[in-house]
């Protein structure tokens, strides 16, 4: 670990690791188990030791770390680099940074190498005094200077072959913080252990807030962690990178310039970076410009979707129209979550729609994204998507055992407030009555509510906007209507309207939860009570009714509890593939029974040659000798039998026989009569 402050290490102490190392732990056999991370396991307040079909690993507990003894006078070392060692972990374990003050050879000269070094001073990194370089020195500065005076000095003792301390002064002018020694530049590290999960559990498209929250459960919390969640990441920026295969960004430049013909308003941009590799993209239609004319007034930003097989993230801006219908106004990809990265980004779509801003956009709670705002969109009113804010905060009330009353008492204070001073005074009574002034997340966010709260915003236009998920919709609706056929997505959607007739009531048992609901049609709508079992790890559900099971499509009962709980995606047992329209189904290449081969010469002689085929192809495959004569011959016999076919008359043309089983005469030579239910089967066909 190489210590960068003032000064630096020499190149012998660059792969020096601290002790923090020692916290490793083995993460192999869960680096891409993100659906049990800690952020999936925050709906509820479940114990995971309570539950048998399901393996939760324990978190390691924080190691005990005896302390070391204080430096003093006499004290020997073995080699240069155990006295900075030394001095680096005493730092570490006190709550301080050190850094090489000075290095000296025996006639007193600085030197660079550490061989030529017989004198060595380490001093905290708080040691000198600031002198004002600019012209007005009472201006504030970033410095954390503080003259402070400990240090110590070693040199090299020939009699003995090893370095002795000289001097020793153990009192710091400032206060000590060891308890968040972890957050000093010095001692945060990320091992190569660590670094290549980080980056597994990226290619894997983990987030990286729930690739950091892996590492906090491991270690028994993110006090123990010996990194940040920004070291995070800026490793996953620092290796992100537009990975191109071959031919990839030719392909992408001859499809915009396809694009680019057929629509004159079709826009796009790309940024190279130093190494000549690409860093950032974006592009537009001539669609998505006219809308941002009639509709460009409120957008959001999101960041959060799903990365691609080029590991950067989907970036699109979305936009309102007069049918509360989302709209796309461009999108990007980008190669590093920074404000670099965002100032091109928003400069260029600035560019794309004739230099007009918009006037108000909602993001996600990003410092890096706020920076950029500023800069290319000053005069814009700038919001944090609420809905992200809110499942954040199931993170930091995971140890609360009324997390769900917790979640009701905030959300009526955030949307049931109708002025500030409301809103205010309401939160107060949540944190005094559930004591979360312990929570610091609490206090960060009431800091900065006027960005996310919505009684801050109701006197500003926003299209009822409030959330950057404008695509989503009850428990996923809009991935039932792309994968289910038009009639079952139908049988679900009646399910998703009378979501509005029921109501949901936590049971003393956190699994259980009781849903009144009723018959829109009836007269007098009668309420039943249905009780429904919910899994918050795996989000498992069960419901009284038996719909799902009995009919295949979930109960608006079950849609109501997701919502309740904040479900993002339905589990994919609940997406039966029976019903759904993207999948190839094996019957329509089998022959049906009443049809018989050998009444179709064709069809008689393509089994024939496929189990020719068949039997040939297993045996090739063996070795790479006769698979290479058999692709050969393969390429020759195409030929040949092209030319052969070519050489003959027309080609007769594949019978339906499907269309003669049915109201036509039979082998028996009787007339069948027609079958309504079986004419719909062929017409479906």
């Amino acid at each position: 670990m190489a210590i960068d402050l003032n000064n630096e290490y020499p190149s012998e102490c660059d792969s020096y690791e601290s002790s923090d190392t020692n916290l490793s732990v083995d993460l192999e056999s869960d680096i891409i188990r993100h659906d049990t991370s800690e952020d999936d396991i925050l709906i509820g307040d479940e114990d995971p030791n309570e539950r048998n079909d399901i393996s939760v690993d324990e978190p390691t507990p924080a190691p005990v770390e005896e302390p070391l003894v204080p430096p003093s006078v006499g004290m020997t070392f073995r080699s240069y680099n155990a006295v900075i060692e030394y001095y680096h972990e005493f730092g570490r374990q006190n709550g301080f940074e050190m850094k090489i003050r000075s290095r000296e050879n025996v006639k007193g000269v600085v030197c660079d190498k550490s061989n030529d070094c017989t004198r060595l001073r380490l001093t905290c990194t708080k040691e000198g005094k600031f002198t004002p370089k600019g012209k007005d020195p009472s201006k504030p500065s970033r410095t954390q200077v503080t003259g402070c005076k400990a240090k110590i000095t070693a040199t090299f003792d020939k009699n003995i072959g090893e370095w002795k301390l000289n001097t020793v002064v153990l009192e710091h002018n400032h206060t000590l913080d060891p308890l968040n020694s972890r957050f000093m530049s010095n001692y945060r590290f990320i091992n190569p252990h660590n670094k290549d999960i980080i980056m597994t559990n990226e290619r894997a498209g983990v987030p990286i807030s729930r690739n950091y929250a892996t590492f906090a459960v491991r270690y028994g919390g993110y006090g123990f962690v010996p990194f940040s969640e920004k070291d995070c990441r800026n490793l996953v920026s620092k290796h992100r990178r537009l990975c191109l295969r071959k031919g990839d960004f030719a392909a992408m430049e001859k499809h915009f310039l396809e694009m680019s013909s057929k629509d004159k308003n079709f826009y796009y941009m790309y940024e190279r970076g130093d190494d000549g590799r690409l860093k950032n993209v974006f592009w537009a239609d001539g669609r998505c410009r006219a809308a941002y004319r009639d509709f460009g007034d409120v957008i959001s930003f999101d960041t959060t979707y799903l990365r691609n097989r080029y590991r950067m993230p989907f970036c699109p801006f979305i936009g309102v129209n007069h049918h509360n219908q989302s709209m796309l106004l461009g999108c990007a990809l980008i190669s590093g979550e920074d404000t670099r990265n965002y100032v091109w980004l928003f400069k260029t779509w600035l560019e794309c729609m004739s230099g007009k801003a918009p006037n108000c956009i909602i993001t996600d709670q990003c410092m890096d994204i706020g920076n950029a705002i500023k800069e290319v969109f000053p005069d814009a009113k700038h919001r944090w998507c609420i809905w992200h804010i809110l499942r954040n905060a199931k993170k930091h009330l995971k140890d609360e055992e009324n997390i769900d009353e917790i979640r009701k008492s905030l959300r009526r204070a955030l949307h049931d407030s109708l002025h500030v001073e409301e809103f205010e005074k309401r939160w107060e009574e949540v944190v005094e009555k559930y004591k979360l002034h312990t929570i610091k997340w609490f206090d960060e966010m009431y800091t900065v509510r006027h960005r996310w709260v919505p009684v801050y915003f109701k006197s500003d236009f926003w299209a009822g906007m409030s959330s950057t998920q404008r695509s989503e919709k009850y428990v996923s609706e809009g991935v039932f209507q792309r994968l289910y056929t038009s009639k079952k997505f139908e049988e679900f959607q009646d399910q998703v309207r009378l979501v509005t007739y029921t109501s949901a009531t936590k049971t003393q048992d956190w699994k259980n939860l009781c849903v009144r609901s009723g018959d829109k049609k009836a007269k007098w709508p009668k309420r039943q009570t249905f009780k429904v079992t919910l899994d918050r790890i795996s989000y498992d559900v069960k419901c009284e009714c038996k719909h799902f099971e009995f009919r295949g499509i979930l109960c608006c009962r079950v849609v109501r509890v997701y919502h309740e709980e904040d479900v993002e995606c339905v589990p994919e047992k609940y997406i039966l593939s029976r019903w759904r329209k993207d999948l190839v189904r094996n019957y329509t290449t089998v022959p049906v029974p009443y049809y018989t081969p050998d009444k179709n010469p064709q069809a008689k002689r393509y089994i024939a040659l496929s189990k020719e085929f068949e039997d040939i192809a297993s045996v090739a495959i063996i070795d790479e000798k006769p698979y290479s004569f058999l692709m050969e011959s393969l390429s020759k016999l195409r030929l040949e039998v092209k030319a052969l076919v070519e050489g003959c008359q027309e080609i007769p043309k594949t019978v339906n026989t499907i269309g003669k089983v049915y109201g036509r005469h039979s082998s028996n030579g009787d007339e069948d009569e027609r079958n309504p239910q079986h004419e719909d089967l062929v017409n479906q066909k």
